[in-house]
């Protein structure tokens, strides 16, 4: 006896499979049997594990419906992939354009930042922003196109190592200081430069009256590495 022939809508929204002395029911994409084994119901994808990814998923009668998040777009098994935007938009970043879950970031070369529209490069001030380290060796921070540079006061000359500054300035050295005023002179009117004063026994140093750092401070410590008693060398 062929059941499907004899019952033709034996199996309700599916398609009867005659079999030796009985039949059985199967059922489109998207369907199920239900407990009475002869009527196919739709199955709730969005139900059974994540199959949107990351998206929203929306059951229809037969399938279901991914509604990716912004940066996603359903792939080959409707599942949302991420956009890769660099690989799409070559102009979307002025420099460098790096692909991230979802999104995308635009990166400067060294010594730019990007602008308020998060595309575009401008020159970084490192100056102004305090990221030199021009003034713990004495120095002023210039800012250049894409860096900076450190510039000595007029007088002193860059290090060779450039971590500060020579102090080439001839002047004459004092022994007493009242108030901010130079009094008397320790080179008999011979010029010496700041640190063969302040290392032996000056006090104040040229015309400006320069006061020299107090024995025992880090400023002491960083003009007179060797300690007191450097004597200045006299000229003539």
């Amino acid at each position: 006896m062929n059941e499907c022939l004899e019952n033709p809508g034996v199996c309700q929204n599916g398609i009867c499979i005659n079999t030796d002395g009985s039949f059985r029911c199967e059922c489109p994409f998207g369907y199920n049997l239900d407990y009475t084994g002869v009527k196919c119901v739709d199955t709730d994808e969005c139900s059974i594990g994540n199959p949107c990814g990351n998206g929203t998923c929306t059951n229809v009668v037969g399938g279901f419906e991914c509604s990716c998040q912004d940066g996603f777009e359903p792939g080959p098994m409707m599942t949302c992939e991420d956009v890769n935007e660099c690989s799409q938009n070559s102009l979307l970043c002025a420099f460098r354009c790096v692909n991230t879950f979802g999104s995308y970031e635009c990166m400067c070369p060294a010594g730019y930042v990007l602008r308020d529209d998060q595309r575009m490069c401008r020159d970084q001030d490192e100056c102004s922003e305090g990221l030199d380290d021009c003034d713990s060796n004495g120095m002023t921070c210039k800012n250049m196109i894409g860096s900076f540079v450190c510039i000595c006061p007029p007088g002193m000359q860059r290090r060779l190592d450039g971590q500060g500054c020579t102090d080439n300035r001839k002047g004459y050295c004092y022994t007493e200081v009242l108030q901010t005023m130079c009094q008397q002179s320790s080179t008999g009117r011979i010029s010496v430069t700041k640190s063969e004063c302040c290392c032996h026994i000056g006090r104040g140093w040229g015309s400006q009256c320069e006061l020299c750092p107090l024995p025992g401070t880090v400023q002491f410590k960083k003009m007179c590495p060797l300690g007191t008693g450097l004597h200045h060398r006299r000229q003539g």
